[in-house]
């Protein structure tokens, strides 16, 4: 998958000089590649190296395991329960919800 800068500037809340740094210095990681749009001279899209999918993937498992240390306190009926109302407060928000299929092509 590819995304333009502008488009990760917005998703990271960052303005297009701080992810022209951010990405510069990613790229000289070897963690990330831009490349031209082939429909647009002036546009470039930006994708992951395969040591930026490693490193990525790394920090989901460190993430997925301290979600997991946060959340032992808890029985399972616990862990449903607020996962009920964290969903509520998300759709209240302008979330979908996790069962809405509608959008997703989901049967």
């Amino acid at each position: 998958m590819t995304l333009s800068p502008t488009r990760l500037a917005h998703v990271g809340q960052l303005t297009s000089g701080g992810m022209t740094n951010r990405l510069d210095r990613l790229e000289a990681a070897g963690l990330v590649e831009r490349r031209p749009d082939p429909d647009d001279r002036r546009a470039v899209h930006v994708s992951l190296t395969p040591a930026g999918v490693d490193v990525v993937d790394a920090a989901f498992v460190r993430n997925l395991a301290e979600q997991e240390r946060l959340l032992s306190a808890l029985s399972g009926a616990e862990r449903r329960q607020a996962a009920e109302i964290l969903e509520r407060l998300l759709v209240s928000l302008g979330d979908t919800p996790v069962d809405d299929q509608s959008t997703t092509g989901g049967t």
